[in-house]
């Protein structure tokens, strides 16, 4: 009777009195077609849809738009579902009223970075950006947002005039809880512990009974519009903030309780699957819905502080652990580790856990470059794990445990890795056995055996694709692009680092980003191209230090000092080198720690400190010294000629000499090119020496070049006919004629373009075109080992003995 009072009033009609109804049906016919806005009619219940059902049938031609938080029921309804506002629209909305309500200044970019972030965080509801526009009359957005976060703000303020229902977005929300039945109130409160969203599986083990029964709970609060359900890129179903702070409250606290623990238990059981989604970025996509609800059933279960908590609460850290291990942030995988241990120390979790997270503990370790600390977990994880006797667990722990090995003794981390296949081979864990391949090819190319190093990971990647495993195939091609620049195959190199980079960027791994990152730009910098390499340095450095990955930051700190050296930077060099062996020192990393003392002996040798530089060639060898890297040791032998830089010019003419003649075999580590490029600059006086290209004992075959330039046999015996080629002719010949009167220095393009075509004046970026085009051709016909590129320049190996002969004869024997 009060709608049908209304309806009437509206109209300008006076009711008949206890027929109102029938009354206000026969006037809405008379007025014709016309539209009726009819708010908040939910408040009517289901009198109120029996009463429009009945004006429907009298008056056909009226069309009624009601608002209301759940369908009517009605046979001829149309339903428009109104979403929150998109993040734009609720930015724009919040900036439109904040300017009604706390004046039109512009807000300045801190205020509006402020703003964005209060608009999403109160997730585009319009009644809570009105409502929070005008909580600005008298603090600042910031504040407010802080509040939000911490659960303490109240969304009130509303004017007098206004329905109660909108005078704050408790009372709101209350006036929708109000009309709800008591299981759904129930069923609200226990989905109220989710975060982030959540799937019909989840809330089906949340809610408890039959599936059937929690499908349709859900159902009944989206159509209360107390649950909302969002498509992309999966569908998913998430409780309004604004909703969820309300009924978790309101609703009775022994339900809260049990769906929480119902959570928790869910969640738990998602650890199991975490290892093999976080092998793809469909997997990380899919493991990464889930982390807010993981993070929260974490703090469910430490907060039980039972021994079923322990369990619990290692299996939610155990299921965060690979997506934190691969996108971070790093602290907050720390404190999750820590509070699991914490959890399993007080109350013990059950020792299958407790392995995995010893082991997941460890290899966060290795991450973070805290090397001794990586090594007393991982310990601990296989021994824990033996205990158990899962071979396939104890393989992966072996594996990890080597990996950690390779810092501190490279000569200890074979066997574990052999014991490590052996397990998992018998387990049949075919991505476990690829990723152990990888790991020995590392070592196998450490120990100089390449050709067997190169056969692993060629294996190893096979596993693992076939495994499903593109994380693990992703590390295997930024291995083997290692091995390719370690030939030196540059080209090679680039496309497995390209390779691996596409997987890393797609899931998200910055600190492989990182590592990789740097790797490329060692590769550039043995190219010569400075600048390129310089760029990718400073990106690989910032991207490690976003995702605290101190090892990789301070081991690419020092290659970019090896740069800055060869720019003559060594200031700045030394700086690098410095930062490098604190890191590696506090990281447990002799390794690398041997290497950049042994890099900066060479900066201080090229400066006349022949003391200091003696003192770290000491040290270098020392932390050096039973680790079992040839290529290390070769590198630490190479960086040893500087102790000749001082005595004179024919002595450094013998040291120099020597740099080909070391028997370690170094010819395919890009650490030991750099340092002998770096030693070879400061046996050179300043001048540019290029690195040697073969540092084994075998006798080096003669290069002979005609004259004229007509031809010349290479030392491999082929023999090269340059006749026709004009420019190529006159660029060899030029090549000889630098590499008799001062082996070691290059020439630039530019010298090079005048020597093959003289008086020509092409522009600059056409000519060194040219002038690559033509360098290239003699390298297809038998240079390719023989001309080398230094910087910018260009010149003949000077380890490779050349003759200028005025014939070419037949090949040496």
């Amino acid at each position: 009777d009060a709608l049908a009072a209304a309806v009437l009033r509206a109209a300008a009609l006076v009711g008949g009195g206890g027929r109102a109804l029938e009354a206000a049906g026969r006037a809405l016919a008379a007025l014709g077609a016309a539209l009726w806005v009819l708010d908040g009619f939910d408040a009517l219940g289901v009198a109120g849809a029996e009463a429009l059902s009945q004006w429907r049938a009298a008056a056909p031609q009226v069309t009624f738009l009601v608002t209301a938080r759940a369908p009517l029921g009605l046979s001829d309804e149309r339903v428009l579902r109104l979403d929150p506002l998109p993040e734009s629209d609720a930015l724009a909305l919040l900036l439109d009223r904040r300017a009604l309500h706390a004046g039109d200044r512009a807000p300045g970019p801190a205020e509006h970075t402020a703003l964005a972030a209060l608009a999403r965080a109160l997730e585009g509801v319009p009644l809570a950006l009105e409502l929070a526009a005008a909580r600005l009359r008298a603090t600042s957005a910031e504040a407010l947002l802080t509040e939000l976060r911490a659960g303490v703000a109240a969304l009130a303020g509303g004017p007098g005039d206004v329905a109660p229902r909108h005078r704050s977005m408790d009372a709101a929300v209350s006036a929708s809880w109000a009309r709800l039945t008591p299981d759904l109130r129930a069923a609200l409160t226990a989905l109220g512990v989710f975060r982030g969203g959540f799937t019909r599986v989840a809330a089906a083990a949340v809610l408890g009974g039959a599936p059937a029964e929690a499908s349709a709970q859900v159902d009944a609060l989206v159509d209360h519009s107390l649950v909302r359900v969002a498509w992309a890129p999966t569908p998913r179903l998430h409780v309004l903030e604004v909703v969820r702070g309300y009924v978790v409250r309101a609703g009775a606290p022994g339900v809260l309780a049990a769906a929480r623990a119902a959570h928790a238990t869910h969640f738990a059981g998602l650890y199991e699957a975490a290892g093999a989604q976080a092998t793809d970025a469909a997997g990380l996509r899919a493991l990464a819905d889930e982390a807010e609800n993981l993070s929260a059933a974490l703090a469910w279960a430490a907060a039980l502080d039972t021994p079923e908590g322990a369990g619990l609460t290692a299996a939610l850290a155990l299921g965060l652990d690979p997506l934190l291990t691969i996108r971070g942030p790093g602290e907050v995988l720390e404190r999750v580790l820590t509070t699991a241990w914490s959890a399993h120390e007080r109350h013990g979790a059950p020792p299958a856990l407790a392995a995995r997270l010893a082991d997941a503990i460890g290899r966060h370790a290795i991450n973070r470059g805290e090397v001794p600390r990586a090594l007393e977990w991982l310990n601990r994880a296989v021994a824990l794990a033996r205990a158990e006797g899962d071979d396939a667990f104890v393989g992966r722990a072996l594996d990890h445990q080597a990996c950690a090995e390779m810092f501190r003794r490279p000569g200890d981390a074979p066997p574990l890795l052999d014991e490590a296949l052996a397990r998992l081979r018998r387990a049949g864990d075919r991505a476990g056995e690829g990723r152990a391949l990888s790991n020995l090819g590392i070592c196998r190319h450490a120990e100089g055996r390449v050709d067997e190093a190169r056969a692993l990971l060629e294996e190893a990647l096979v596993l693992l694709r076939g495994a499903g495993d593109a994380l693990g195939a992703a590390n295997t091609w930024a291995v083997l692009g290692a091995l390719y620049h370690a030939a030196p195959t540059q080209d090679l190199a680039r496309a497995c680092y390209d390779a691996a980079l596409a997987t890393y960027r797609e899931v998200g791994n910055l600190r492989r980003v990182a590592a990789v990152t740097g790797n490329r730009a060692l590769v550039e910098q043995e190219a010569g191209d400075a600048d390129a390499a310089a760029a990718l340095y400073a990106e690989a450095l910032e991207t490690a230090r976003r995702v605290d990955a101190r090892l990789i930051g301070g081991v690419f700190a020092g290659y970019l000092g090896t740069l800055e050296q060869s720019r003559g930077r060594r200031l700045e060099a030394r700086l690098r080198y410095r930062e490098a062996i604190r890191v590696a020192d506090e990281a447990g990393d002799p390794r690398f720690g041997a290497y950049f003392r042994a890099c900066l002996a060479t900066c201080e040798a090229a400066d006349g400190r022949f003391e200091p530089a003696g003192a770290l060639l000491t040290a270098a060898a020392e932390r050096g010294e039973g680790l079992g890297d040839a290529m290390l040791r070769c590198a630490l032998a190479v960086c040893e000629l500087v102790s000749e830089a001082g005595a004179g010019r024919e002595a450094r003419s013998d040291a120099l000499r020597a740099l080909p003649g070391r028997s370690l075999p170094g010819r395919e580590s890009y650490d030991v090119r750099i340092a002998a490029g770096l030693v070879a600059a400061v046996l050179g006086a300043g001048e540019p020496v290029a690195p040697p290209r073969a540092l084994t004992g075998r006798a080096t075959p003669t290069l002979r070049i005609a004259r004229d330039g007509c031809g010349f046999r290479a030392p491999d015996g082929t023999l090269a006919d340059v006749g026709r080629r004009v420019a190529a002719r006159r660029l060899l010949q030029r090549l000889a004629t630098e590499r008799e009167r001062c082996p070691g220095r290059a020439l630039s393009p530019d010298v090079l373009f005048e020597a093959g075509w003289p008086g020509d004046k092409s522009r600059r970026t056409a000519a060194r075109n040219r002038v690559h085009v033509t360098l290239a051709a003699l390298r297809q016909l038998g240079l390719r080992e023989v001309l080398l590129r230094q910087g910018p320049g260009y010149l003949l190996d000077p380890a490779v003995p050349i003759e200028v002969v005025e014939a070419l004869g037949a090949p040496d024997n």
